[in-house]
């Protein structure tokens, strides 16, 4: 086993299920931390569910654990009856700055990638397999 996949061992997915959302968190159990995390939150009378929280950390991107993590999430029988929608944004950052913008279209690129599609505005919408 090489160095990579030795620490890919450490790293978990945890699920949380509370009334109003559904929270992974990616854990890394070498250093007790949380590393990554997606929520999605659920208003009962609305036509869609939010992906309100979706992030991983620097050291741990470009490794898959975000694909992983938004397909777990939308197979779940929980969220099958509506869409998922989110706003692409980035953490931190100069608002309306060129770096800013390039990264929201890198975001928009990601998450084309895992399924979703441009919507209204800035919006991108999930709209699953048999939804």
């Amino acid at each position: 086993m090489n160095w990579y996949e030795k620490a890919q061992e450490n790293l978990k997915i945890i699920q949380e299920d509370l009334p109003d959302r559904t929270r992974l968190h990616l854990m890394d159990e070498n250093k007790d931390k949380e590393v990554g995390k997606l929520t999605i939150q659920i208003f009962p009378y609305d036509k869609y569910y939010y992906a309100t929280a979706f992030f991983i950390d620097a050291d741990y991107r470009g490794q898959g654990w975000g694909r992983k993590m938004m397909k777990q999430m939308t197979s779940l029988p929980r969220f099958q009856d509506r869409p998922i929608i989110l706003n692409p944004e980035p953490y931190g950052g100069n608002i309306g700055s060129d770096e800013y913008n390039q990264e929201i279209e890198d975001l928009k690129k990601m998450y084309r990638k895992l399924g979703f599609e441009n919507d209204v505005d800035n919006w991108m919408i999930y709209k699953g397999k048999n939804r």
